[in-house]
């Protein structure tokens, strides 16, 4: 399952001939949330995966603060 944005133009245009199915969540970007709510709804997913390069690491170390002890 590929996850892209609607109009990412990173992303090239899903191939009409892919056999890997693709779900669009956001506009501008993915919609993470969104995305991994319909994949435990139409799938039944409980494990996920996701490759997103540094962006999404960077964001979220930027987003979620520092656990104290």
């Amino acid at each position: 399952m590929a996850a892209t944005a609607a109009r990412s133009p990173s992303i090239p245009p899903h191939p009409a001939n892919s056999t890997v199915p693709e779900l669009v969540t956001g506009s501008e970007r993915v919609d993470l949330a969104e995305a991994i709510t319909e994949l435990g709804q139409r799938h039944n997913a409980q494990v996920i995966r996701v490759d997103s390069g540094d962006s999404l690491t960077r964001a979220r170390c930027l987003t979620v603060p520092a656990a104290t002890h």
